[in-house]
């Protein structure tokens, strides 16, 4: 990531009830990606995983993953980037709830 970018991610918590139902929720995450941030890297939201009777809620982990990018890349995981195939977020994925 060479400016860096906001990406937010929507996922499905189940949440528990004042009567101690369990219910989903759409949460909308925001994972801020800083620039230079390297293919891998975790970035985990405490307390926003599933919920249920007796059972804290648990973190919500999204792991960084890159694309090649058409005009620029980096020769080493933290070098400077040089023309060719720089890679961009193609996608954020839930590794643990």
């Amino acid at each position: 990531m060479f400016h860096g970018t906001l990406k937010k991610v929507t996922h499905t918590k189940k949440k528990l009830t004042a009567e101690g139902k369990v219910e989903s929720e759409q949460r909308t995450l925001t994972v801020d990606v800083k620039a230079g941030t390297l293919d891998g890297t975790e970035f985990v939201f405490d307390s926003e995983g599933h919920e249920a009777p007796g059972v804290q809620a648990g973190p919500v982990v999204f792991q960084l993953v890159t694309a090649p990018h058409a005009h620029f890349t980096r020769r080493c995981a933290a070098g400077p980037v040089f023309p060719s195939a720089q890679r961009t977020v193609s996608a954020m994925r839930i590794v643990s709830f």
